[in-house]
């Protein structure tokens, strides 16, 4: 059976394309029982036109098919392509958009966080002056105590480090469980609100 001529200017996609070579070529395959038939039938003008015409006019067609197929493979992977860096572009832009909202809150949150460090650093330097009047070292011992600036250091140290450690590097946070004491205890803290956080982006 003679597969149906459509022109190459009929198929814009290269699914349709594609489709239209394997007809053809389901055609040429068929053409030496569709000869057979010619001659059974007695139509040896069909039988020659199949044997000597067709396969040249198929092998055109395909030929003409295949160059339009690389064009629009082409243009497809083109288009996909710039989709793809359209989708990139506007989710780059949420995520920018979103990480400068998020950067304000922190800042504000660390502005709150200092205010109320300060208050609370001259309320125990009050507890110290009344609870030891006229002994700067007990004063300072116990500001030292109360205040604990060292184990802050260290929690925004940590932090800091969180923030930009390389992601290529696997990143260990269970050797926390080896440090005991109240520096192990403020880690393991701000390990499980960080860990908390990594999930929580939209």
């Amino acid at each position: 059976m003679t597969a149906a001529t459509v022109g190459p200017e009929t198929l814009t996609t290269s699914a349709e394309v594609r489709e239209r070579i394997a007809a053809i070529e389901r055609e040429a395959a068929d053409l030496p029982a569709q000869i057979d038939a010619a001659l059974d039938a007695g139509d040896t003008l069909t039988a020659q036109r199949l044997q000597y015409q067709r396969p040249r006019a198929l092998e055109h067609e395909i030929a003409a098919l295949r160059q339009q197929l690389a064009t629009l493979d082409a243009q497809e992977q083109a288009a996909r392509e710039a989709a793809a860096a359209e989708w990139r572009r506007r989710a780059l832009a949420g995520e920018e958009s979103a990480d400068a909202a998020e950067c304000t809150q922190l800042w504000s949150q660390i502005d709150a966080l200092t205010e109320t460090a300060a208050r609370h650093r001259t309320r125990v330097e009050r507890i110290a002056e009344l609870k030891w009047p006229g002994d700067p070292e007990r004063q300072r011992q116990e500001i030292a105590a109360r205040c604990g600036g060292t184990l802050l250091q260290l929690v925004g140290e940590t932090l800091g480090c969180w923030l930009g450690r390389d992601p290529r590097v696997q990143w260990d946070v269970d050797i926390l469980d080896r440090i005991s004491g109240a520096q192990g205890d403020a880690l393991r803290r701000l390990r499980q609100h960080f860990v908390a956080g990594l999930g929580r982006a939209p």
